[in-house]
């Protein structure tokens, strides 16, 4: 455990995460949670006795309950006491970026005033006032600065910025090459002039990935069939199912999300919880025989989805074994 603690005196808030995450919480349970979220981000860990817990959120005994089930469902234990994993990896993002930038301005300083040993002078000079002279010769300097100017080079992304990106990625795989592939993809996008900068390309990339991240998340898509991150960004797949954009035509029907609501059977989550799969109610060649051209639209863009389709005696076995773990 790194032993700098206060990465910052806030974390980032997302509202549509928060929503999502917490559907299936109370409102007491979710104001727990939020509290919970606050002591760990001043004191990293958390106790693992409730009765301190209880102490700790402000209430009183009858919210164990509650509190109880805010902790199975969000937050893991270690030797040090209870955290909120996605939480720790905010703050994780945070300190690296603090020292990222720390480093930087060192490197920076020691290359601007260690002594060139060509001439025994430092590289860089003290910030002064120009003399009169250098002002009167301003008018006739100018031009030639400004033909002297240097190339812009491109822009990284940083660390930080990579960070965001990959705590929003629903499969984390094959993070060198996604940095790689990232950095590619912010590049043709400033290129295209779709986006202005490299700061504007990352966040425009986040959100989209968030995005993503949130349709497996309500489909209960299994991890083995969500594309690596690298195949996201090489094919513009947030094109396919990007927010408010239905202007393309491999967008996802206007109906298709009534109609497969429809077929997916969401008992489970409201059995046990967000993190339960959804599975369909209805059998493949019913969906098939109904809504071909939904079929055929999600065959290529929504397989997370068929995989989904099980037969009855499936369902009932998974049902079954479900109960049977919880």
């Amino acid at each position: 455990m790194s032993t700098e603690t206060n990465a910052g005196p806030a974390f980032q808030f997302y509202a549509s995460d928060w929503l999502t995450g917490t559907t299936f919480l109370s409102l007491q349970q979710q104001g727990i949670y939020i509290r919970l979220l606050s002591l760990q981000w001043e004191h990293r860990r958390l106790p693992k006795c409730l009765d301190r817990l209880v102490v700790a959120v402000g209430g009183t005994p009858e919210i164990a309950n509650d509190l109880q089930a805010v902790i199975a469902a969000k937050f893991t234990a270690d030797d040090d006491g209870l955290f909120n994993a996605r939480l720790e990896g905010v703050r994780n993002a945070q300190l690296a970026h603090r020292k990222e930038r720390s480093e930087s301005g060192k490197r920076g300083a020691k290359a601007r005033w260690t002594t060139d040993p060509r001439n025994g002078s430092a590289n860089g000079s003290a910030i002064a006032q120009p003399s009169f002279s250098q002002w009167q010769n301003h008018g006739s300097s100018s031009s030639s600065s400004s033909s002297n100017k240097k190339k812009v080079k491109r822009v990284s992304v940083t660390d930080h910025q990579f960070d965001l990106f990959w705590t929003e990625v629903p499969r984390k795989v094959k993070k060198r090459p996604t940095r790689d592939k990232l950095q590619a993809i912010v590049d043709d996008l400033i290129r295209s002039k779709e986006q202005p900068t490299v700061e504007a390309a990352v966040e425009f990339l986040t959100a989209q990935a968030r995005h993503w991240r949130q349709l497996h998340e309500q489909a209960g898509t299994e991890p083995r069939f969500i594309e690596h991150p690298t195949t996201w960004l090489n094919g513009r797949r947030w094109e396919d199912y990007a927010e408010g954009s239905n202007s393309r035509s491999d967008a996802p029907p206007a109906e298709f999300e009534q109609i497969v609501g429809q077929y997916l059977d969401r008992s489970l989550r409201d059995e046990f919880g967000a993190s339960a799969p959804l599975l369909w109610k209805r059998d493949e060649a019913e969906f098939r025989a109904a809504h071909p051209e939904l079929w055929k639209w999600a065959k290529r863009h929504r397989p997370e989805l068929l995989t989904a389709i099980e037969p009855q005696s499936a369902r009932s076995a998974r049902l079954a074994e479900l109960r049977e773990v919880a």
